[in-house]
């Protein structure tokens, strides 16, 4: 084997090498930018679970009862009574609260606001309506049924949750197409 043989395997083996260190150079950069786009994709859900937390620990519900469960509450016999809740069990209070509502049987809506929900361990009474026979009529049935509402979370962002319990961030404040009925208006009659 002569001299210039040697020489060619020399150089077809540093070509070889710089191939192999390019290829290295490159996998190793396509490695750090899918770590990076995974890193900034973890850090976005962590940041948007961050943001829904508080507002996935706001709810609201409606609550009707027959008269002859809850006695105290009844009027008469044919009467019942039906509770609007709302509950926030996250650690900071939200604002601006309402909850659209109908009364069952009723065609009536409205919307009942109250300006701060603070956390607390049980629900909050929105409303309560005494039920009795000059009204719709009874219930026909326990029932607890989700109800839509939307507030304003500690950090300034509007949301609303659906009354099929799903949480939906709002771009400005909602406006409603039934009449406001604030905490204090109910109080007052």
């Amino acid at each position: 084997m002569t001299a210039e043989f040697w020489t060619v395997v020399a150089a077809g083996a540093s070509v070889v090498a710089a191939a192999a260190a390019i290829v290295a150079v490159a996998f190793d950069l396509y490695r750090r930018r899918e770590d990076r786009a995974e890193r900034r994709q973890e850090q976005a859900a962590h940041h948007e679970a961050e943001i829904r937390s508080q507002a996935q620990r706001v709810v609201a519900w409606a609550d009707v009862r027959i008269a002859y469960e809850i006695p105290e509450y009844a009027v008469d016999p044919y009467g019942g009574t039906e509770v609007l809740w709302a509950h926030n069990t996250s650690d900071s209070p939200v604002y601006d609260v309402a909850v659209p509502h109908a009364w069952s049987g009723s065609s009536t809506s409205f919307v009942v606001v109250r300006a701060v929900l603070p956390p607390t361990p049980a629900p909050v009474v929105m409303v309560k309506w005494v039920r009795d026979r000059t009204d719709d009529g009874p219930p026909d049935e326990d029932s607890s049924t989700l109800s839509a509402l939307t507030f304003r979370d500690a950090a300034g962002r509007w949301w609303r949750r659906e009354s099929n319990g799903d949480l939906v961030q709002l771009d400005a404040r909602p406006k409603y197409a039934a009449d406001t009925v604030t905490i204090a208006d109910l109080r007052a009659t």
